[in-house]
């Protein structure tokens, strides 16, 4: 049946543009579903799914932004995880943009987001962390080539663009607090990364 992976990261983190790169690959299918993954029946009915490949290759994605969307831990040790991350500074203006959101809100979510996907990645043996500003320096992908077992490696786009929109401002500063945080506690666990620091 191939691999399940979940490409687990928060709103605005460039968790797109990483589906995007990933879906490039002729053994990944991102299906970015929205779904929730409570059951044993929800992953089976999103492996059912008619995928490019047709052999036993092929790997499932789906795309992880909120805490409710993967709520059984029996999948753990059976799926497969990518973790991505990205600075305070960078995501809350971009979450801002959003009619969703206020600064209190927006800061609320990425905390909690990261605070849950810390949770998950302590007990999920096969995953693999990198961060936003390693994508865009152009690091990483061979990371998740090697994790995935790629014999086709993923490849970059031509431009990444690293902005940072960040105005100091309370939200900012707690969000960028959480960040260090949380990126230091993912540094300490035994994930497929790129030790940077």
């Amino acid at each position: 049946m191939g691999k399940t992976l979940f490409l687990t990261s928060h709103l605005c983190s460039g968790a797109f543009e990483l589906a995007d790169i990933l879906n490039k690959n002729s053994r990944i299918q991102m299906f970015n579903s929205n779904n929730q993954y409570a059951t044993l029946e929800d992953i089976t009915n999103f492996k059912d799914q008619k995928h490019k490949c047709l052999t036993t290759a092929a790997i499932h994605g789906d795309l992880l932004l909120y805490n409710a969307a993967f709520a059984n831990k029996s999948f753990y040790k059976s799926c497969f995880f990518i973790y991505l991350i990205r600075s305070g500074r960078q995501t809350i203006p971009e979450i801002l943009g959003s009619d969703h959101f206020t600064p209190d809100s927006a800061t609320r979510y990425y905390c909690y987001r990261l605070r849950r996907m810390y949770e998950m990645a302590r007990n999920t043996p096969n995953a693999a962390f990198l961060t936003w500003d390693e994508l865009a320096a152009k690091q990483g992908l061979n990371l998740i080539d090697l994790f995935l077992n790629l014999k086709e490696p993923l490849e970059y786009p031509s431009e990444i663009i690293n902005v940072d929109l960040g105005k100091n401002s309370k939200e900012i500063k707690i969000a960028d607090e959480a960040y260090e945080r949380y990126l230091y506690k993912f540094r300490q666990l035994p994930l497929s990364q790129l030790i940077s620091y």
